[in-house]
Parts: structure tokens; sequence; C-alpha cells
């Protein structure tokens, strides 16, 4: 399984994605993280399977909408008028 790796170097600053690892498991996956990334006097280290992790959007994604923006208003009017 892959899992994402995010860390931070003081309380307050928010988590950088520093690397990701292979791990057959979650306990694995924080001895890994430790291993490799360790290199950096870091605050704090999170890593989270990539499977869970969850889009909001994608703003690579040519047809992606803005969050809240026209592209949503405009795809729901276009639904409510065709029926959809």
């Amino acid at each position: 399984m892959v899992y994402e790796v995010f860390a931070r170097k003081s309380r307050g600053e928010p988590l950088h994605h520093i690397g990701n690892l292979n791990a057959p498991d979650d306990e694995l996956a924080r001895v890994y993280a430790y291993n490799t990334y360790d290199e950096e006097k870091w605050f704090d280290m999170w890593v989270v399977p990539r499977d869970r992790l969850l889009e909001v959007f994608n703003r690579g994604d040519a047809g992606a909408p803005e969050p809240g923006g026209r592209k949503d208003a405009q795809r729901g009017a276009a639904a409510a008028a065709s029926g959809a």
C-alpha cells in the first residue's frame, strides 16, 4: 500500500508533503516514514494511506469545477433544465 508522508518543523506551521512510501500496514508505514524522512528535525510527522485521501478538486483537470464556483452553478442549472 502507498502512504503519503507529511511533516512540520514547528508547532503552528502547516503540514508539508515530504514524500511517500510503500508499506504492508500502518504500523510499518510509521516505522518506514521515521527511518526514511527523519533527516530533518521535524516537530511531528504523519502518514496516511493514499487511498484514504479525498480529492476536493483538481485544477489540473480542465473540466474540474471551482468549489462553489460558476461551473458548479452552471452544471446545476443545466441539469435542472434537462430534468436530470
